[in-house]
């Protein structure tokens, strides 16, 4: 099947009908917003299934937990949204409080329990509130596992490693609880749900064999990995796709294709700032330090035999460059 763009193509241009999704709301945001949590959890669920069954693939280990994390964060974000249209019947309340709470999965559970409502135990209902609280301390705008990471996360977790298991079953558990508040004609209301781990978002493993290595390549800022785990998981779910999963798996596709190019965007812009940048440096500092050099002596240099002499000189532009202050020098 040919993916390339065809020429003046628009994203709603039909090319292939047999993979047409009717995408159309009931107008009860309860229901749509449990739907919503149902499809994120099961395209979650997919893709941590397929990484615990090849935890020697570092790849997976390595990239696919991040958007694995993300799905199943949204699932639970979605469905305390749910429990709040559960107990507001006005939209206008419902709108309000979204708008107030934002992605703050503290805040909605406390709004939704402040309510009175809950089905869950005294003990179900701690491991959650507790669980919640673990979770946003990582990710509390539900962007940590988007982007690259940034220099408060790296400097706390740099080079740890993560229990791949571990997380997603605790993720899993807090998904379980949500969904028995909201309700599942398939369960009944007194199952019981295991509690009896620590109520920990984060579980380090003491070693890297099929686990998750937090690390991040400084020659991309963390980009290539993000997206390799972003373009491979969408690759994942639609493969698991046809005529009846694919109305389920739609969102969640899209939103990991939509990151995918967001992040290949960000990707060009930083690649661009940095030969802004050094064109720049170049420019400005080359005379001052060795005039038998030039710009274009620069352009041409084989950095596989890494000449001595125009490589101390190069350290010596980026030193320069910096104590000049110039815009984007952070980047080399």
């Amino acid at each position: 099947m040919d993916y390339w763009p065809k020429d003046n193509h628009h994203i709603l241009d039909l090319i292939h009908t047999a993979y047409i999704v009717d995408v159309k709301w009931s107008k009860k945001p309860y229901n749509d917003y449990s739907h919503l949590s149902k499809c994120y959890y099961e395209c979650g669920y997919i893709i941590f299934k397929d990484i615990s069954e090849n935890l020697n693939n570092h790849i997976k280990t390595d990239s696919w937990f991040f958007p694995a994390v993300f799905l199943m964060r949204q699932s639970i974000e979605l469905g305390l949204k749910a429990l709040i249209c559960k107990i507001y019947k006005n939209k206008c309340d419902i709108q309000n409080t979204f708008e107030e709470c934002r992605h703050s999965l503290s805040d909605l559970y406390s709004r939704y329990s402040a309510n009175g409502e809950s089905l869950l135990s005294v003990e179900e209902n701690e491991w959650l509130v507790r669980y919640i609280t673990s979770l946003e301390n990582v990710d509390s705008k539900s962007d940590m596992f988007r982007f690259p990471f940034d220099d408060a996360f790296l400097c706390q977790y740099r080079d740890k490693f993560i229990d791949v298991i571990d997380v997603a079953n605790n993720m899993f558990r807090a998904y379980s609880l949500i969904k028995k508040c909201i309700g599942d004609e398939n369960k009944d209301a007194n199952d019981v749900i295991d509690i009896s781990t620590s109520p920990e978002f984060l579980i380090f493993a003491s070693h890297g064999m099929g686990n998750c290595y937090l690390w991040q390549d400084i020659s991309d800022a963390g980009f290539h990995n993000k997206v390799q785990g972003y373009v491979d998981t969408a690759a994942l779910i639609y493969d698991k796709c046809d005529t009846t999963t694919l109305q389920t798996y739609f969102y969640p596709l899209m939103f990991l294709l939509r990151n995918a190019i967001e992040l290949v965007l960000n990707l060009n812009i930083l690649n661009v700032k940095r030969a802004e940048t050094m064109a720049l440096v170049l420019n400005v500092a080359l005379a001052s330090i060795d005039a038998s050099y030039t710009a274009e002596d620069f352009a041409n240099i084989n950095w596989e035999e890494e000449d001595a002499t125009i490589l101390a000189i190069y350290d010596q532009v980026v030193v320069l460059a910096r104590e000049m202050n110039i815009e984007g020098t952070e980047l080399l």
